[in-house]
């Protein structure tokens, strides 16, 4: 079986954040009074984990440079932490247009269209 990775996804850290919050008993959705009150007397509490990634980019800037300028360069940056993020997933469906190809699969075709439509959108984003 083929696979591929994803470098944020192994980034990704979980950590026990030391906390417990009261457990909850099962009511249905209502306000915030009837959520608060549905704390159960009871002595069981969960323990609390958080999942956390950083992401981020700094963007040099000039302060002499055109507003215009300055709002290129940043939507330069978004798009670079995209592509980071995104980046394998194009990869893998540039490939699997490549296999369409192969099969037979051209432009008219639904997965074929929808998979390059992907592909278009994850480009444009990139380019910021």
């Amino acid at each position: 079986m083929y696979s591929f990775k994803l470098p944020l996804a192994e980034q990704i850290e979980v950590s026990n954040t030391g906390y417990r919050k009261p457990k909850r008993d099962n009511y249905d959705v209502g306000s915030y009074v009837t959520i608060d009150a549905s704390v159960s007397v009871e002595d069981n509490h969960y323990e609390v984990w958080r999942t956390e990634v950083a992401l981020g980019v700094y963007t040099h800037l000039e302060t002499r440079l055109s507003r215009f300028v300055a709002e290129d360069k940043i939507n330069k940056s978004k798009g670079q932490l995209l592509e980071h993020i995104y980046g394998p997933i194009e990869d893998e469906l540039i490939q699997v247009m490549i296999d369409m190809k192969k099969e037979g699969y051209h432009r008219g075709n639904p997965a074929y269209d929808r998979v390059n439509n992907m592909l278009n959108t994850l480009s444009d984003y990139f380019k910021g």
